[in-house]
């Protein structure tokens, strides 16, 4: 029997929620794939948030 893989999401990332998840698909950021390729600037600029912010979180989703 296969183990079912759970990808992560967005959400997993800490201070992302249902709202900043909904602005960073709208601009094309739909995955965790996604969010660790991005830069801290562009991020920032989409949610609003400071770029070390977003850098945490880009970082985060490299890790996972």
């Amino acid at each position: 029997m296969e183990e079912e893989v759970i990808e992560p999401v967005l959400r997993d990332i800490e201070g992302i929620g249902a709202t900043r998840e909904a602005k960073l698909k709208g601009a094309g950021i739909e995955t965790i794939k996604d969010l660790a390729k991005a830069t801290p600037m562009e991020i920032a600029g989409i949610v609003g948030v400071s770029i070390p912010t977003a850098a945490e979180w880009i970082k985060k989703a490299a890790e996972l």
